[in-house]
């Protein structure tokens, strides 16, 4: 039998996405299903708006939802006070199996349809809020563009829409987690 989160661990999650205003700049409000936890090793787990160091691999992640599709976007390309990439796509990976109760998905069994790009702002942006999605696919899901999203050309992910993907492939957003990065090293000058 799985352990489903508490109310008060799915409102606090979607509080935190208005805080940071997640919600409204990327996703429409929603009704939290899910917790989704995000981990990058050592420590290092994506939680509700907390500042990481840039990391490269997603070492797992772990959630309560059959049948899903995650995906990451940065809201804030090139920064949060001129977005005008706005969203950088970093990944999206689709039928995701349900994991066990407690144990991490096996994200390798899903289908990528865009493969992982680590978080990179920019120098001297300020921080970013990477945003992982998880949306529950319907029995028979839309099927989208995939040309549009399976690409490694960094010029090709820039404006990316979740909720217009979201809209189109017929998805129900159930979870989200973030964190915040920054590059403080100095821009270079020509």
């Amino acid at each position: 039998m799985a352990v489903l989160p508490s109310a008060k661990s799915l409102a606090s999650a979607v509080a935190a996405l208005r805080k940071e205003e997640i919600i409204p700049e990327v996703v429409s409000e929603f009704e939290a299903k899910t917790t989704l936890a995000i981990n990058y090793g050592n420590y290092n787990n994506a939680f509700l708006g907390n500042h990481l160091t840039v990391a490269s691999k997603i070492v797992d992640s772990n959630f309560e939802i059959v049948r899903v599709k995650t995906l990451m976007t940065d809201p804030d390309a090139p920064s949060r006070k001129f977005p005008k990439l706005r969203e950088y796509l970093h990944w999206v990976v689709s039928n995701i199996p349900a994991p066990a109760p407690g144990q991490p998905a096996d994200l390798a069994k899903g289908v990528v349809l865009s493969p992982y790009m680590g978080p990179a702002p920019p120098s001297e942006t300020d921080l970013h809020r990477y945003t992982f999605l998880l949306y529950k696919q319907s029995a028979a899901p839309t099927v989208v563009n995939t040309e549009t999203l399976y690409t490694r050309l960094p010029e090709k992910r820039h404006r990316f829409k979740a909720r217009d993907f979201a809209a189109r492939a017929g998805l129900e957003l159930v979870g989200a987690n973030f964190f915040q990065a920054e590059n403080t090293s100095p821009a270079s000058r020509l």
